[in-house]
């Protein structure tokens, strides 16, 4: 996992890869969401939440793809602990940390098989209500935020 500005990760992945439709951007009007599945939020300005512990991305087809880099952080009131995720592709563990702040965090595929689309789901088993942690109104189950995904 490496703390880096992501606009300068998706400009990098752009060369030599097929170019921008290798990027998925979430949030309110963005592409992306139209690959979100079971377990999301509505998207909100420029990212969409985790709701409980499961969610998943299910990926059209794309040819090869050895990694997928995501821009998320997680949802850490003030006493709590960064929350633990863990990504699956096609039922493989590719990725697994624990996030706070805003990160990339790099998944790798090379074990996974492709033979068309990819399932990825991911365990944030840690997920909780900022009603419970800090009193506001918010029912929502709240893990992680994804603000985009790149393909490499």
């Amino acid at each position: 996992m490496v703390d880096i500005d992501m606009s300068e990760t998706m400009e990098k992945s752009n060369l030599g890869n097929g170019g921008a439709q290798n990027i998925f951007h979430f949030g309110a009007g963005r592409e992306g969401n139209r690959l979100l599945g079971a377990g999301w939020g509505a998207p909100e300005d420029g990212f969409v939440w985790t709701e409980g512990p499961f969610s998943v991305i299910d990926l059209p087809p794309s040819g090869v793809c050895t990694n997928i880099s995501f821009s998320l952080w997680g949802y850490v009131p003030a006493g709590h602990t960064a929350q633990r995720v863990i990504i699956f592709a096609n039922g493989v563990m590719v990725a697994m940390a624990e996030v706070a702040e805003r990160t990339i965090l790099k998944a790798d595929m090379q074990n996974v098989s492709s033979s068309g689309s990819v399932t990825l789901q991911f365990f944030v088993p840690n997920a909780l209500s900022p009603k419970t942690a800090e009193g506001v109104p918010d029912d929502r189950r709240l893990g992680i935020a994804l603000a985009a995904l790149v393909l490499g």
